[in-house]
């Protein structure tokens, strides 16, 4: 069964970061060719505060190395990370909380872009496709 487990793993981190990608991809797209480098900068600033400290965050506390906060996951609480055998809990536990903060930080990059952008434009006229009936 672990060999399913390592592909389900495999899996969620691929979409996890397609999602990041995604979200890198459409923000630099939404920009115009000024703000580009601006955006850029803002992209990484908001890609270490957005993904990678609320990833470094769940790692630590998941690890229990804090000694103040348990495992947020149940399976992890229970086998321990003292033992032999956690590592591919421990790595399915950070698979399944990187494919979360992924997604969410996909949706918050993309709707902040698209509010800015709808923000700064113009009111365009609104094109019908009646052509396509």
């Amino acid at each position: 069964m672990w060999f399913i487990d390592a592909i389900l793993v495999f899996a969620i981190l691929i979409i996890a970061t397609v999602f990041l990608s995604a979200g890198w991809f459409l923000a630099h797209r939404l920009s115009s060719e000024a703000e580009q480098p601006e955006t850029l900068r803002w992209l990484t600033h908001w890609t270490i505060k957005g993904f990678a400290v609320p990833f470094a965050i769940w790692a630590i506390t998941n690890a229990g190395w804090t000694g103040m906060f348990l495992p947020r996951l149940a399976f992890l609480r229970f086998t321990g990370l003292t033992g032999s055998g956690w590592a591919f809990e421990f790595l399915v536990v950070l698979a399944i909380g990187t494919f979360a903060i992924a997604t969410y930080w996909c949706a918050l990059t993309l709707g902040w872009c698209w509010s800015c952008n709808r923000a700064n434009s113009k009111p365009r006229r609104v094109h019908t496709f009646a052509g396509f009936a």
